[in-house]
């Protein structure tokens, strides 16, 4: 306490000035919110307590103890606590006819709703910051509050409204000339973009924000960075990698962990993707390495998901398990449902993995019941997916069937057209396990439709493959024909694993028309890749 005492004697000066120094209040609510200043925040919260409990007939001094309360549970990430004092920050406000302390509260209860994924309570408190800021016309509280509203609407997938609430606060950036909201909010509208698949605007935005960035700033990172999660997005892997490993140079130069880890992330991702597992593992780790040394939980939940999931891929079930369970346990203790719920069906996928199938449902259980609770629409959908597969395996067709068509009715209703070529994909492989191929057609046929509308080469293939299998069961050779040889057409040899199984079934179905050399020929092509 004396070192605390020590730091801000020239504030008890200035209260024995102000002749404040012998209020008991005053001067315990002093110490809590040096304590918070020094992010002492459990002794802060305690002093700060204390001196609401000695009390005050000041409603202005006891609003900033709510206030200052509110910021020490928030970084304790104790939410609950934090919008109870948030809320009677407000009140006091109200009572005073402070309109420019409602607005703050206004807007720092909607940042709370948000991390808890309240996202309706969100709204309606960035909807009153932003109405409190256009009376007391003060633009920066206006600048906030659209993108506070930008990014509540992107999480609940509105992407019109998200694109409309960035514009406008892109707008009144730039009659504002504030440089560095303009850049940011390019950035935002980009990410909107990317959302709703268009791919070559979100790039175009993203350049916008890297041109206005000012060199080997946290901006320009957040912009080479938002340009390969685009790549990403597109499959443009290789690209996505260059950036990412722009976003990594520049981490170094600025000594920015939080920036490495990120760019760790995106790198172990992409890495992923092109199935170099052993690089994905190395970037994971130093991710992980990263997020350690910052001492910060969330990013290391993170990280172990990211390092649980590349040691699935490697077959190693236990070591994956492992490090969910510690994606688990940091989420609980941060209180944060999304990740818990992702955390769940990390460990439902690696049950699946090692074919205990009714633990994977069990933990898929639990994820879509959180996917429901934080309203995300996309996990909920992907959770009926992977419920869908995970009964069907189990010998449960009819329990699996209606998680199928619950998987593609959430797509379609999302507009999540990479979603609903999977799910239909799925669906019609799940007809086909029970001999129903004229059944299965219809769902590949669309499958491989919604894959051509979304350039998703992978998803082609895959139902080109499985439309040949079902017309050459179905004795349709010619079209079996057809299929096989588009997948093909669209096969790198190198990317596809099954390109040497492809060309086996099609010799067979060359063969079942009386096409012997074709046949000859496929067959002997099968041999050399084998």
């Amino acid at each position: 306490m004396f070192f605390v005492l020590a730091t801000f004697e020239p504030t008890l000066n200035q209260l024995q000035i102000m002749k404040l120094n012998e209020s008991p209040f005053v001067v315990t609510s002093v110490i809590g919110q040096e304590l918070l200043a020094q992010r002492k925040y459990r002794c802060a919260t305690k002093v700060l307590e204390i001196a609401l409990k000695i009390g005050t007939c000041s409603l202005k001094l006891r609003g900033s103890v709510f206030s200052a309360l509110s910021s020490a549970y928030w970084a304790l990430n104790d939410m609950d606590k934090a919008i109870g004092y948030m809320q009677q920050d407000l009140l006091i406000s109200k009572q005073l006819s402070d309109t420019a302390g409602e607005c703050r509260a206004h807007g720092n209860l909607a940042s709370a709703y948000f991390s808890k994924g309240c996202f309706q309570e969100a709204l309606t408190s960035h909807r009153y910051q932003l109405v409190l800021a256009m009376k007391t016309k003060d633009s920066c509280s206006a600048l906030t509050a659209l993108s506070g509203l930008g990014h509540v609407y992107s999480a609940t997938r509105d992407y019109e409204s998200a694109l409309a609430s960035h514009k406008q606060c892109l707008e009144l950036a730039q009659n504002k000339g504030d440089s560095r909201v303009e850049s940011r909010e390019w950035g935002n509208v980009g990410m909107v973009y990317l959302g709703m698949g268009d791919y070559h605007k979100a790039i175009e935005c993203h350049n916008k924000n890297l041109n206005i960035a000012t060199n080997k700033t946290l901006e320009q990172a957040r912009a080479l960075s938002n340009l390969g999660t685009t790549y990403h997005a597109m499959r443009d892997y290789k690209r996505a990698t260059e950036f990412h490993e722009k976003v990594l140079k520049l981490a170094i130069q600025l000594s920015d962990k939080v920036i490495e880890c990120r760019a760790y992330a995106g790198l172990g991702l992409a890495a992923k993707c092109m199935k170099h597992f052993q690089l994905a593992k190395s970037y994971y780790e130093k991710e992980l390495e990263s997020a350690l040394i910052l001492k910060d939980k969330s990013l290391e939940s993170r990280a172990c998901s990211n390092l649980g999931v590349v040691y699935q891929l490697y077959g190693d079930h236990e070591g994956a398990l492992k490090l969910h369970q510690v994606h688990l346990s940091i989420a609980r203790s941060l209180q944060d449902r999304a990740e818990m719920g992702r955390a769940f069906g990390n460990m439902g996928n690696a049950f699946f993995s090692s074919c205990q199938y009714e633990e994977a449902i069990k933990y898929h259980k639990q994820e879509l019941s959180i996917a429901k609770e934080v309203q995300d629409r996309h996990c909920e959908a992907s959770t009926h997916g992977n419920l869908a597969v995970a009964y069907q395996a189990a010998g449960m067709d009819e329990t699996a069937m209606v998680h199928f068509h619950s998987h593609l009715n959430l797509t379609r209703e999302i507009k999540d057209t990479t979603g609903e070529a999977l799910a239909l994909c799925n669906l019609g492989i799940s007809h086909s396990s029970r001999k129903e191929f004229s059944q299965a057609v219809p769902f590949f046929q669309n499958s491989l439709m919604v894959s051509q509308e979304i350039n998703d080469c992978q998803g082609e293939m895959k139902a080109c493959r499985y439309l040949g299998y079902c017309h050459y069961q179905l004795k349709n050779f010619k079209e079996a024909i057809r299929y096989y040889q588009q997948e093909i057409t669209l096969s790198d040899d190198d990317e596809n694993c099954c390109i040497g199984e492809t060309y086996c079934n099609l010799g067979l179905s060359y063969f079942k028309v009386g096409n012997y050399g074709s046949a000859l020929f496929s067959q002997e092509t099968f041999l050399g890749i084998e």
